[in-house]
């Protein structure tokens, strides 16, 4: 359902100067603006005598968690380490150690969910924007109930008829750099403060900006909405850091903001082969997502947040490493827990049968686990040995691979059957890999690995841009063999906008010219669907699994 606004002044696009200018001179008429329909707050906000909320960890443990598949558990941050060198993108090493005799069961493959919080800095931010009414400060307790049955469900992550403080479900509940919605403009345009208290700034006064607002939220301006709002991904903290003459009331806030989900991390450290009879260590491997100082538009009066430098969790764990005390007792405790492998990323069962594993910067963490355990089971004497295939690619091998040595190992000790790089920024020498490094692990990497001069990307490791040389025929055939006569199992894990649907193009197109025997560059389109119904059937056959992320 939408509403026509009844009285607006005149918004609208200068041409001269790109701006979304307001005329209070001009009375638009009913009906000028179509705006959604303003649905009040599904929240009530109650007050206790009590002053003593439950304690941090107590409210956490009520909070529901996605793919739950073990209790929420107290670990601390024991090790941080970089992994890649200059320039390159910051991937760390993370180990956590499990509190007393908690133990999280999992399979190679799996992952744990972290709880993060945003940081001091953007709560304290925010906290000056919040019209906290009868509360009177973020710290005061009270109580969240839901006004109906479905917002009960949808806003169960609050924590509801539990006395709770505002400090702490921003912190630790609401994603406050949500994405902008159209929502939250209109809403945002019934919170401008009515007095002059912004006239002296920089800023339009306080109707000025409740009109800019309207405007982006209504069916008019949606055209404005996606150039400015929604293709720049402006956060809600850009949004109040551009409508600074907002004051949203409390209840309104926790309304608008959608959960500060956890998030999953693929484990990279085999399992525990008996009961955790020693603290469990847990490791995980990531890139610490940095923001890039994007500035706003001025031209149209919109700013970006300037505060924010890192993504929430990745951010949150280089400040909890900088942390640390010497103190054993002052290290800062995280919430962690066991996730369902939904994907049902494993290795099959069937150990006769290779596995080609396809993966891209820290899309090697699930590989890692399952080559420690295949050594393992090696180690056990148990037979026969898997054949395992990697095909792992990233920018550069001296500023950006990953787990050099381990690689080199798995190789040495055959626990790895053959690995082929490719290198997205880096030019090959011409005398080859043995001149990127003279380390031990490079000196192995380079006398067995393949190293794909052509090949930037992995998927053109599966089916390169150019097939006519002898070597890379030969690659071709040998993939082929593996999974048309040997019943492979194709495993990819990495980003899922582009990694993952070119990589199983690749497939689809390799698997054509196995099928069919068609050769040259170009496939028809009737040649193509041979290759995407076998994949297909792979998938269904659960041998074509993909463990992948946005």
């Amino acid at each position: 359902m939408e509403e026509l606004c009844r009285t607006a002044e005149t918004l609208s696009i200068n041409p001269e100067e790109s701006k979304i200018s307001g005329s209070e001179s001009e009375t638009v008429n009913p009906g000028s603006l179509t705006l959604p329909k303003l649905v009040p707050s599904a929240i009530q906000i109650s007050l206790s005598e009590s002053t003593e909320p439950l304690s941090q960890h107590e409210l956490l443990r009520l909070l529901p968690l996605p793919a739950q598949s073990s209790p929420l558990m107290s670990a601390q941050l024991t090790s941080l380490c970089r992994l890649t060198h200059g320039e390159a993108k910051i991937v760390y090493r993370a180990t956590v150690v499990l509190e007393g005799d908690q133990c999280i069961r999992y399979d190679a493959g799996d992952s744990v969910g972290l709880l993060c919080a945003n940081s001091d800095v953007d709560v304290k931010w925010l906290i000056d924007r919040i019209d906290f009414g009868e509360v009177e400060h973020a710290d005061r307790p009270f109580y969240i109930k839901t006004t109906s049955s479905k917002a009960k469900g949808s806003l169960s992550w609050l924590v509801s008829e539990k006395l709770i403080t505002a400090r702490f479900l921003l912190t630790y509940c609401c994603e406050i750099h949500a994405p902008v919605t159209r929502r939250m403009t209109r809403v945002l345009a019934e919170c401008c403060l009515r007095d002059n208290t912004m006239k002296a700034s920089n800023f339009a006064p306080p109707s000025e900006q409740s009109l800019k607002l309207l405007k982006l939220s209504s069916r008019e301006g949606s055209s404005l909405f996606d150039e400015y709002i929604r293709e720049p991904n402006f956060t809600f903290m850009d949004l109040l850091a551009s409508f600074p003459a907002c004051r949203v009331p409390l209840a309104q806030l926790l309304d608008l903001l959608p959960r500060l989900q956890p998030r999953a991390y693929t484990i990279i450290n085999p399992p525990e082969t008996a009961s955790c009879s020693t603290a469990q260590s847990l490791s995980i491997v990531f890139t610490r997502v940095d923001i890039p100082l994007a500035s706003g538009c001025d031209a149209i009066g919109l700013r970006r947040y300037s505060h924010r430098m890192h993504g929430v969790c990745t951010g949150w764990l280089e400040r909890l490493w900088n942390l640390r005390s010497p103190s054993s007792e002052t290290i800062p405790l995280l919430g962690i827990y066991g996730r369902k492998n939904l994907n049902k990323f494993h290795l099959p069962n069937d150990v006769t049968k290779p596995v080609i594993m396809l993966g891209a910067g820290t899309g090697i963490a699930p590989f890692l686990c399952f080559i420690e355990e295949e050594r393992r089971r090696r180690s056990d004497g148990r037979l026969p040995r898997r054949d395992f295939w990697l095909i792992y690619g990233c920018r550069s091998p001296i500023t950006s691979l990953l787990f050099p040595e381990e690689l080199a190992k798995a190789l040495t000790d055959d626990v790895l059957s053959r690995i082929c790089f490719c290198f997205s920024r880096y030019k090959m020498p011409t005398g080859g890999p043995k001149l990127i490094s003279s380390s031990d692990s490079f000196t192995t990497l380079a006398a067995r690995a393949c190293f794909h001069s052509k090949a930037r990307y992995v998927q053109h490791c599966v089916l390169p841009l150019d097939r006519s040389t002898k070597c890379l025929e030969t690659h071709e055939q040998e993939l082929m063999q593996w999974v048309l006569n040997r019943d492979a199992t194709i495993l990819v894990c990495g980003e899922a906008r582009a990694l993952a649907p070119a990589v199983r193009e690749a497939w689809e197109n390799l698997l054509e010219l196995g099928l069919t025997g068609v050769k040259g560059a170009v496939l028809s389109e009737s040649a193509v669907s041979i290759g995407q119904a076998y994949v297909k059937r792979m998938r269904s056959e659960r041998r074509y699994l993909e463990d992948i992320w946005t």
